[in-house]
């Protein structure tokens, strides 16, 4: 593998072996493309209840694995007024390591645009939009002299874009970044933020291939100089993006190695227990349940401690999922009671909605159909359908609807959906009180 601090020319054979990689990275977290005669009957309500379970859920996963075509192609049979096919791969790539030319920086108004950055990030949740003129008038005191901080002028800029569901502005943003990027002093640092908010940005396309291989390398090179903490983060964005692509079981992989890099580094206790909460969740994913409350048990105490109301209310749900997986369902069923309340008092409709649906599976399996598809159908449905579900999610709504008018419900099925909307998460640029400056993928949270 080619160091880190090594620039690669895509007209080189090397470069393209490079490039390749990435694409086969993309391809390797995709599946089969479904006939279109299946997203059509999906989208007018046409399957069958074997359909369903089979073609039907087929469609869900592969459009949770983000193909654009099939995308297109549910879109349109929905009717949706506007359609668009995401830009082209773009790859990230830039020397990030200490053999960096050093110059001089000298120009008019450069810190003065300093100051406009740091008040563009405070802008970030309260008011993007104002945020996003405040870069622009950065820029151009900025001139175009100054390539290192106009670089980070674009990626915060490209990062704005991306919470307000811009995503097409966005990547133009980003490239932007990338093509005046100078490698002069502070450059690392500024080359690996726009890396890290890349990253971001490719999880929230659903590029999960493009997403991982870039994250990987800026792990390795964050590793080599010595920044464990930023390492660890990325690995806990890389565990997120692997699980939003339905691969629990790498998920958990890459939330240890997490913990692995987060173990003796200074101030990163909020990460840790970040990092411990997902393998929970991951471990409740793959069935291992006895595992997932052996770690609950460990850290319940720090974690309510030290994280906030919406977290803690978080850990009480993955309680409730283990209970249930461990077969005592009336425990289960109290907690998930409690957690939808707390979500409901938070202002999170659609993690309440969610906890719903686990409710939902749990009455199911203990003979309450009829207090489950009153659920279902009376609350759940109409609050997904109110706080927007993300366009990717929306086959999943329209299968939970069918699954929710068949003579029998199927709690493997409704369990299944339940999963699905939650990787596809709410519609992007819904407003969330859970919602944190520095949540760096929360398009999917």
């Amino acid at each position: 593998m080619d160091a880190p601090d090594a620039p690669l020319d895509p007209n080189t054979a090397k470069g393209q072996a490079e490039g390749d990689r990435y694409i086969d990275a993309a391809g390797a977290l995709s599946t089969p493309c479904v006939p279109r005669s299946i997203a059509e009957r999906m989208a007018s309500g046409t399957l069958s209840t074997e359909e369903i379970r089979g073609p039907g859920r087929q469609l869900v996963r592969h459009l949770l694995r983000g193909c654009p075509d099939c995308a297109v192609a549910f879109g349109l049979a929905a009717g949706w007024r506007a359609v668009t096919r995401p830009l082209p791969l773009f790859h990230y790539e830039a020397r990030v390591n200490s053999g960096i030319r050093q110059t001089m920086e000298d120009w008019r108004g450069r810190e003065v645009a300093k100051a406009l950055i740091a008040e563009a990030r405070k802008l970030r949740r309260e008011d993007p939009e104002f945020g996003i003129e405040v870069l622009e008038e950065a820029l151009r005191r900025v001139g175009m002299a100054g390539e290192s901080l106009a670089c980070e002028i674009h990626t915060e800029r490209a990062n704005l874009l991306r919470l307000l569901g811009r995503h097409r502005e966005a990547e133009l943003a980003f490239q932007a970044a990338i093509r005046c990027r100078q490698k002069g002093v502070g450059a690392a640092e500024t080359l690996l933020n726009l890396g890290d908010q890349y990253g971001s940005f490719l999880i929230a396309r659903r590029r999960f291939g493009e997403a991982d291989g870039l994250l990987a390398r800026l792990v390795a090179t964050l590793s080599q100089r010595g920044n464990l903490a930023h390492a660890g983060r990325l690995n806990i964005k890389r565990s997120l993006a692997a699980a939003y692509s339905g691969d629990p079981g790498r998920a958990l992989r890459l939330a240890y190695e997490a913990l692995h890099l987060l173990h003796g580094a200074e101030e990163t206790l909020e990460l840790r227990l970040n990092a411990l909460q997902l393998s929970i969740a991951w471990n409740v994913e793959l069935g291992n349940f006895q595992d997932a409350s052996d770690c609950a048990d460990r850290i319940r105490t720090e974690y309510h401690r030290h994280m906030g109301e919406g977290d803690r209310a978080k850990f009480v749900w993955l309680d409730a999922q283990i209970y249930d997986g461990l077969r005592r369902h009336n425990v289960a069923e109290k907690l998930f009671r409690r957690v939808k309340a707390q979500f409901e008092q938070l202002g999170l409709p659609f993690q309440a909605a969610l906890v719903g649906l686990d409710l939902a599976v749990n009455l199911i399996d203990r003979r309450r159909s009829a207090e489950a598809r009153a659920l279902i159908a009376g609350e759940l449905i109409p609050t997904f359908r109110s706080v927007g579900v993300a366009r990717e999610g929306i086959a999943s709504l329209v299968l939970l609807e069918r699954a929710t008018e068949a003579a029998a419900l199927d709690a493997a099925l409704l369990k299944g959906v339940l999963r699905d909307l939650e990787r596809a998460g709410q519609k992007v640029g819904t407003k969330r009180r859970e919602d944190d400056e520095n949540d760096e993928v929360s398009d999917f949270e």
